[in-house]
């Protein structure tokens, strides 16, 4: 149990709503101990989230995110998630993958 992290892909989907959106794909399960930032951060590098975090930053992303159980819509376009605080804030029920 507990949370994953997810990287936003460079792959596109088109939703119902019209809109286009990156697929999430899983990338680790962060370490939830004292000290682990740097064990974490390791991870989030070799994963390949970091990369997605600078796609993000360049605008290589969009803020609709299709997730492996949902369809997510972020403020702004992310390159990586936790998916536990992301299903309980950006999910969005009534919109699918075409």
């Amino acid at each position: 149990m507990g949370s994953y992290t997810y990287k936003v892909t460079g792959k596109k989907v088109k939703l119902s709503n019209g809109e286009v959106a990156n697929v999430a794909k899983f990338a680790y399960k962060p370490y939830r101990s004292w000290n682990d930032y740097k064990l974490n951060n390791k991870m989030h590098h070799e994963s390949g989230a970091a990369y997605c975090d600078k796609a993000a930053a360049d605008g290589k992303r969009s803020n609709w995110v299709v997730a492996p159980d949902a369809v997510l819509h972020f403020p702004r376009a992310v390159g990586s998630f936790e998916d536990d605080y992301a299903h309980e804030k950006y999910q969005v029920n009534n919109v699918h993958v075409l």
